[in-house]
């Protein structure tokens, strides 16, 4: 009864827009502590945010080329199967809005990752992957592409070596979005897990501000949060979360 109290005096309805979850095996994360060491960085920051709030792409369906996924493997990150990539270069493109076809021929993944492609109506074909803007600045000059089309890439030193291709974290996807409104803003909160613990990302939009707030499952001391968020992280399955998170806030421990 007393977590009911709680429950209903720090939380409040809430209207939400959209809901999904990842029903991808790899939605578990190798550790939710490496994601911030992308999420710290500013460039990337204003990009989530945009992301997050813009409507979702068109719904293409993306493909990948065998050299595609070779370089991918050479100059990106290490990945198992092109199925696999396949599966999660779709769900980031047509539900989280990750994906920027920059122009006709050139892509951007997460404001990093630089790819080619050819399309046909709905289908796009990822022809090669250049790499990361964050490794190989060069690749930040969308125009010098063109050029390097025209002759053997191999001649452009792209690729990564195996120990940082290793410790790269490949594209992070949320367990779990939710889009909401409150009262006074616009959120997006996605979660990440791995074996131990969850991180949420909040991505909040109001007439006054845009901002994006990360913190842990199990690092909750100094962590503020909204009535509306704690409504939505309790309908997203995490009441406990949100009874220790208001005893901390409130300090009634």
């Amino acid at each position: 009864m007393e977590q009911r109290k709680l429950l209903r005096k720090y939380t409040k309805s809430i209207q939400v827009l959209q809901y999904f979850k990842n029903i991808q095996q790899d939605a578990l994360i190798k550790d939710v502590r490496e994601i911030p060491e992308i999420f710290h960085l500013d460039h990337f920051q204003n990009y989530y945010v945009h992301s997050a709030l813009k409507k979702e792409n068109p719904n293409v369906e993306i493909s990948i080329s065998d050299h595609a996924f070779a370089r991918w493997n050479e100059r990106v990150s290490t990945e198992s199967s092109i199925t696999e990539l396949t599966n999660k270069l779709n769900y980031l493109n047509q539900s989280l809005s990750r994906i920027d076809f920059a122009t006709s021929s050139v892509g951007v993944i997460d404001n990093d990752i630089v790819f080619t492609y050819v399309q046909s109506d709905l289908a796009v074909i990822i022809t090669t992957f250049y790499g990361r803007i964050s490794q190989k600045h060069v690749l930040a000059n969308f125009e010098n592409l063109q050029h390097f089309n025209m002759i053997e890439d191999d001649s452009v030193d792209l690729q990564l070596s195996n120990e940082l291709l290793d410790k790269l974290v490949t594209i992070p996807l949320p367990a779990q979005r939710m889009i909401f409104k409150g009262s006074q803003a616009r959120y997006v909160l996605d979660e990440f897990r791995d074996a131990h613990r969850s991180l949420f990302i909040l991505t909040v939009e109001s007439s006054t501000k845009k901002q994006l707030k990360f913190f842990y499952s199990d690092r909750l001391q100094n962590v503020e949060l909204e009535h509306s968020v704690r409504k939505a992280l309790t309908i997203i399955g995490h009441e406990a979360l949100v009874l220790e998170q208001i005893k901390e806030q409130y300090s009634l421990v």
